[in-house]
């Protein structure tokens, strides 16, 4: 999947986030995101979004417009705030960290695969000095087991 991304302040927001990145992190970190893209335009509504998109909708939600966000669920404004209102859609400033753990929930990795899948994804947004608001409710969960390793102490003495 070829990522397309808008430019923002600091040019390309994915090189730019990459880029201030350690090299031998880069590749893990840039492969969780165009994941999460690639998963993110599978469904309704979010089809043809990219890196900076998701920027854009979520400093747009941080300042109170919600005219980015509301378009994804195909409403007005007046129609977004009103469910939003009414408890029938989560607070916008949740939404795409929402997405993310829905995301992060499914994968077939262990838990400290997801939880590293989830901490570059959130450094996206951290570095591009637009962070997703925290969850300290939410727990990465996982029933794969990580490798267990066979090694004893008699192997090393013998």
């Amino acid at each position: 999947m070829r990522v397309v991304v808008r430019r923002g302040v600091h040019g390309d927001p994915v090189e730019f986030w990459l880029r201030r990145m350690r090299e031998v992190t880069r590749h893990n970190y840039a492969s969780s995101l165009m994941r999460f893209l690639a998963w993110l335009n599978r469904r309704s509504g979010w089809l043809g979004v990219d890196a900076g998109t998701l920027l854009s909708i979520q400093r747009s939600v941080v300042a109170g417009d919600y005219s980015r966000i509301a378009v994804r669920f195909g409403l007005t404004v007046d129609q977004f705030a009103e469910k939003v209102a009414n408890g029938e859609l989560e607070d916008p400033h949740y939404i795409i960290l929402s997405l993310l753990q829905e995301f992060v929930d499914s994968l077939d990795k262990t838990r400290s695969g997801k939880l590293g899948v989830y901490s570059s994804v959130r450094s996206f947004f951290e570095h591009n000095r637009c962070p997703l608001p925290k969850d300290a409710a939410y727990q990465v969960q996982s029933k794969k087991v990580g490798v267990l390793p066979k090694l004893a102490l008699e192997h090393i003495i013998n």
